[in-house]
């Protein structure tokens, strides 16, 4: 504790420094002797309680405490006087005194109480006043704001309530890593950011309810390093955010702080987390429930475009009847590349590209034509097991198994979706949905069931067309394009 003593009388100032020495308090005293000196450093301030003597030579106590109010000074002060009668502690009291003592039969005990007692009541009112000012920032820096706009104002307004050198909201994802959507200073969506949600600190936050870190440790560092920050001092805080809507309780993301140093108001900074956290994730939620209905709305228009043209097909423009097919399958993706690939019925184990659409990022591409054979014995054993039972293939390529890499990347392929296509009831092939830009793409759900639909949509066609003489379909790349069966 920082204490500002204003006293005249040097036997008293050594009598105030042995009574807190007698009590065992860590008190730092800072002394003044008269009036101008202790009205300079209460202004000046710093101070977590002031003892000043009411008769002070160049003035008394009461108008130096009132001049000190007058210039702003909240520091609660105590006064000390040999005068016991009811106006002047009336009058100390109204100019802003946080109690006053006699100095005739002042205890040890009774001076460590008082101070104390006046210092945490000031402790208190400051944090009451920063969880109205930090509710004020909450309320009127966001209201008129939605979706990201929201979050990148509810990270701006946590930054500036507690000071943080970084406010940053992400997603939970649908893998290892969760995109980070919002932060401050920075602004929204931060591309480059992905945070690894499989560290150890992430797991943490996310299984317990919340954790803190020195940002030196090496729990915080794979986090920090996905923000970009290196080389800080102090705390790193993350929040779960949890849509506690209709009646769950998952977890939609992390709000999460680096902090430059301790706070005296971490017990109260952690309840107004938890305050922003619970907004957060309910916009958030809603955010993601927005996305999608956009993205089921997508899926469902090109799947309806792709039956329409399978039943506009003619006999013979095989070939370029599925790519029509394919291209509003792709179009309800953002990924940027889709290719059906059919199994060799008179060589067991190859398989070959018949037909592609793609997407470039910066012109038209013109569609692959029927690549030759592959062999799933090379390296993707693994795909024809699970493609032949039923089972997707999903992930990002660096993660796949290392026998299965050299194909995919080859073809610039970062993440990959595939599924099983059937004819009459038979495995005869797959769907595989290439992205050929993002290194952290995770596959959903709802991507998974749309492939699945365009697939049986593509199957059904199939089995409606007539079987063609040959070997089956890669005998020649012009009976392919004929009959792709």
């Amino acid at each position: 504790m920082n204490l500002l003593v204003i006293e005249d009388d040097e036997v008293d100032r050594l009598a105030i420094r042995r009574y807190f020495a007698k009590a065992e308090m860590a008190v730092t005293i800072h002394e003044e002797v008269d009036a101008l000196g202790g009205l300079r450093a209460l202004i000046h301030g710093g101070f977590d309680g002031a003892l000043m003597d009411f008769r002070l030579p160049n003035g008394d106590g009461l108008q130096v405490l009132r001049d000190a109010r007058a210039q702003g000074c909240t520091t609660p002060v105590i006064m000390l006087t040999g005068q016991d009668d009811r106006q002047t502690a009336i009058d100390l009291l109204k100019a802003g005194a946080a109690d006053y003592l006699g100095k005739n039969g002042l205890t040890a005990e009774r001076l460590v109480t008082t101070v104390t007692n006046a210092v945490a009541a000031e402790r208190a009112r400051l944090r009451a006043q920063r969880a109205e000012r930090v509710l004020t920032l909450l309320t009127e820096g966001t209201a008129d704001r939605v979706g990201a706009r929201f979050l990148t104002a509810l990270c701006e307004r946590v930054a500036e309530a507690f000071g943080a050198r970084l406010v940053f909201i992400s997603e939970a994802g649908t893998g290892t890593r969760g995109r980070v959507i919002a932060r401050a200073p920075g602004g929204s969506s931060h591309s480059s950011a992905w945070l690894p949600l499989g560290s150890s600190l992430a797991r943490q936050a996310l299984s317990d309810g919340g954790a803190v870190e020195d940002t030196r440790s090496a729990a915080a560092q794979p986090v920090l390093e996905a923000l970009g920050m290196t080389d800080v001092d102090g705390w790193l805080e993350l929040q779960p955010l949890r849509d506690a809507g209709a009646g769950a309780d998952r977890v939609v993301g992390l709000l999460g702080l680096v902090l430059s140093g301790g706070s005296d108001l971490a017990e109260h900074r952690a309840g107004m987390l938890r305050l922003f956290a619970a907004r957060a994730a309910a916009e958030l939620a809603r955010l993601a429930a927005e996305q999608s209905l956009a993205v089921t709305l997508r899926h469902e228009h090109g799947l309806m475009a792709c039956a329409r043209a399978l039943l506009l097909a003619r006999e013979p423009m095989a070939f370029a009847a599925v790519e029509a097919a394919l291209r509003p399958v792709l179009d309800a993706f953002t990924q940027q590349r889709l290719t059906l690939f059919l199994n060799d019925d008179a060589n067991d184990g190859l398989f070959a590209a018949v037909a592609r659409v793609e997407r470039s990022l910066h012109a038209s591409m013109p569609s692959a034509r029927p690549s030759s054979a592959l062999s799933y014995r090379a390296g993707l054993r693994r795909w024809r097991n699970d493609l032949e039972n039923g089972a997707p293939i999903s992930g990002e390529v660096r993660l796949l198994p290392a026998d299965e890499r050299p194909w995919l990347e080859a073809q610039g392929v970062t993440s990959v979706l595939a599924v099983a296509l059937y004819r009459d009831g038979d495995w005869c092939g797959f769907l595989r949905l290439d992205d050929t830009v993002s290194l952290h793409r995770g596959w959903t759900r709802d991507d998974v069931r749309c492939l699945r639909a365009a697939a049986d949509l593509i199957g059904a066609w199939l089995d409606r067309r007539p079987a063609r003489g040959g070997s089956g379909p890669l005998q020649s790349t012009a009976t392919t394009e004929r009959s792709l069966v």
